[in-house]
């Protein structure tokens, strides 16, 4: 899908939360697209802790953008040439970088990249005249053209090992997609919802190819290049875990360990307001269903609001001081029980709403 020069404006430009880039990009390259970016965050109710950090993102497997847009993300690794082969196709990109070797990047919002995140922007176009790409960086409203000198250098993980990391996006070739109903989306988005939560690795959760043993070099290096996030349920208990072993870690490792989490678990909260949203937005709901959702809702918000106050209470207590992390732990272990319930609940709205339209198997 090539996008129009015209629509890459600021007012375009979708900013999830903070360590959401790669999802920032998808979500303005649809809204770019004239797509409703919101549908994607029907199934955005996502747990991950990679990097020791809890976050909400989730990685390109798990996307279902084809269902909600008829669109694919498809992952390559290569070189320059790679590179221009695909936006000379017409479809953009979302190149994997590293933030710092990017001139325009603030200097201020690179504190988690030595955590070992990466940071991606969208590739929208290449200007043959000027040897210089389109880019836009959700994170930081940047739109502009940047040389290939400073780009590529940006993509490579080491200086010994020159390879770029990026997803192509674009329209599925010759591709009569039809838009699904809100029903279909509520109850698809609703079961895939629960069923990643419940999940607690991502390769639990095969591709078709790799169920039929064909997955390429290319699939197979997506995998390991996301092998180490914990993911649904699985990621509070490591998080707790971590929780637990913080109590013996030196006090400036313990703090700076508890900031970022504060910080993502903000973003989480946030994030699953706007999920929520969207659902109510479908319209599908009947009024008894849509106020038992807000009130559940609300006690999710209430659970992770308390655990970073317990947070910021336990980055306080000195290094030789006893400190009880059973209320935190209590905490964690809540917030895994409360979501678990009303995502199942959540799914059987989505079937009990869809059968209702006609429908009986939710595909």
């Amino acid at each position: 899908m090539t996008i129009v020069r015209n629509e890459i404006n600021n007012h375009r430009i979708v900013k999830l939360a903070p360590l959401e880039c790669f999802t920032s990009c998808i979500l303005t390259y649809l809204n770019m697209s004239n797509k409703d970016y919101r549908r994607i965050l029907l199934e955005y109710w996502n747990i991950n802790y990679q990097f020791r950090t809890l976050l909400a993102s989730k990685d390109a497997r798990q996307m279902a953008l084809e269902f909600y847009y008829g669109i694919f993300v498809n992952f390559s690794k290569g070189n320059l040439k790679d590179l221009l082969v695909t936006l000379t196709r017409g479809n953009s990109v979302i190149f994997l970088c590293t933030a710092s070797k990017l001139s325009y990047f603030p200097r201020n919002m690179l504190g988690l990249e030595a955590s070992g995140f990466q940071h991606s922007i969208l590739i929208c176009g290449w200007n043959q005249d000027s040897k210089r790409f389109l880019i836009v960086d959700p994170m930081v409203d940047f739109i502009g053209e940047i040389n290939e000198e400073e780009l590529i250098p940006s993509g490579y993980r080491r200086s010994t090992h020159q390879e770029l990391l990026f997803f192509e996006i674009g329209n599925q070739p010759e591709h009569d997609f039809q838009e699904p109903t809100a029903e279909h989306q509520f109850a698809f988005a609703s079961m895939r919802n629960n069923s990643f939560f419940e999940t607690d690795k991502l390769k639990r959760e095969p591709m078709i190819a790799e169920q039929q043993g064909q997955l390429s070099t290319k699939q197979r290096s997506w995998m390991e290049w996301f092998s180490n996030r914990h993911s649904g349920g699985k990621a509070l208990e490591m998080f707790a875990k971590d929780l637990t072993m913080s109590k013996e870690w030196p006090q400036n490792i313990r703090s700076n360990w508890i900031d970022k989490n504060i910080l993502t678990i903000s973003s989480i909260t946030l994030i699953r307001k706007l999920v929520w949203n969207s659902y109510s937005n479908l319209n599908v709901m009947k009024q008894e269903q849509e106020e038992a959702g807000e009130n559940q809702m609300q006690q999710i918000t209430i659970y992770w609001q308390n655990l970073n106050i317990k947070l910021m209470r336990y980055k306080q207590t000195s290094s030789n001081e006893v400190v009880n992390l059973d209320p935190l732990l209590r905490n964690i272990n809540q917030i895994k029980t409360i979501e678990l319930e009303f995502l199942k609940w959540m799914e059987e709205v989505g079937r009990s709403i869809y059968s209702e339209n006609g429908e009986s198997t939710v595909h």
